[in-house]
């Protein structure tokens, strides 16, 4: 997926923080459960055309399963659910989010925090090699190419 597109997924309406706070219906796990195309577009405030084409580009990434559902006495309807591969993107949201709280959190700090519901500890992305060791913005690292790299020839 070329930069375009990913920053084209990556755009809020309106300038809204993904992070923000919210009460009520809209508290954080039951926005879990947000799967459903208009549940998703009155969370989001998105033109339907363009949640659209967002879902539509997440599920031909493979991001996302569009799954028909039939609730008794409505019509058909289909919710969009996290693959395995979605799912794994959670890494590199939080490595974002650690990044925005280190670097943008307002005078009040920031917006929201992400909890480990078994021990209530805040959760973080970190960086350690094979063997365990640490990585941090200081510890030297190189790019080591593989076969699947595709080295031009001069």
């Amino acid at each position: 997926m070329d930069r375009l597109r990913v920053r084209n997924l990556l755009d809020r309406p309106h300038g809204a923080d993904p992070r923000r706070p919210v009460d009520g219906p809209d508290h954080p796990r039951s926005l879990q459960r947000v799967r459903r195309f208009d549940a998703l577009q009155d969370h989001l405030g998105v033109a339907r055309d363009v949640l659209t084409k967002r879902l539509q580009l997440l599920v031909d990434e493979g991001l996302v399963d569009k799954q028909p559902i039939k609730l008794t006495g409505q019509r058909s309807r289909h919710e969009y659910v996290l693959t395995a591969a979605g799912r794994d993107l959670r890494t590199i949201l939080v490595a974002i989010m650690d990044w925005g709280d280190q670097h943008r959190a307002g005078a009040d700090g920031p917006p929201t925090q992400i909890r480990h519901r078994d021990c209530g500890a805040s959760v973080h992305a970190r960086l350690v090699c094979d063997d365990g060791h640490p990585i941090t913005s200081a510890t030297r690292t190189e790019l080591v190419p593989l076969a699947g790299a595709r080295i031009r020839q001069a």
